[in-house]
């Protein structure tokens, strides 16, 4: 077996299209829905389950594993303002994932501590 054929030049590569729904308005302690397209990764064999999706806000990271099937869209209610990251990619073959950076309209939480 060739290193080609263990690791292709693919692997690794941003095929999952990740994009904001349209009229969606991303602010906070409301929903909004993003839209989720694995066409890109047909042609070498498709999506491989499970998926993961991970939501990072300023303060807090949350992650959700998929197992049964790959979503076409993912609704998230942020709990704070600020930038976003919203991520999707296969869990244990890291060969495609997709991501999307979100400005959320709010306030940004504070820290207890700084109270």
């Amino acid at each position: 077996m060739s290193l080609d054929e263990i690791a292709p030049d693919y692997v690794g590569d941003d095929r999952i299209v990740v994009t904001l729904k349209p009229g969606s308005l991303p602010t906070a302690f409301q929903p909004f829905t993003v839209e989720i397209d694995y066409s890109a990764c047909d042609p070498d064999g498709g999506i491989v389950l499970p998926v993961e999706l991970f939501l990072r806000s300023p303060s807090t990271a949350t992650s959700r594993i998929v197992q049964t099937l790959a979503p076409e869209t993912w609704v998230l209610t942020p709990s704070e303002g600020g930038p976003h990251l919203v991520l999707v990619r296969e869990l244990f073959h890291n060969r495609w994932w997709g991501r999307l950076r979100v400005q959320v309209t709010g306030d940004l939480l504070v820290a207890a501590s700084a109270l």
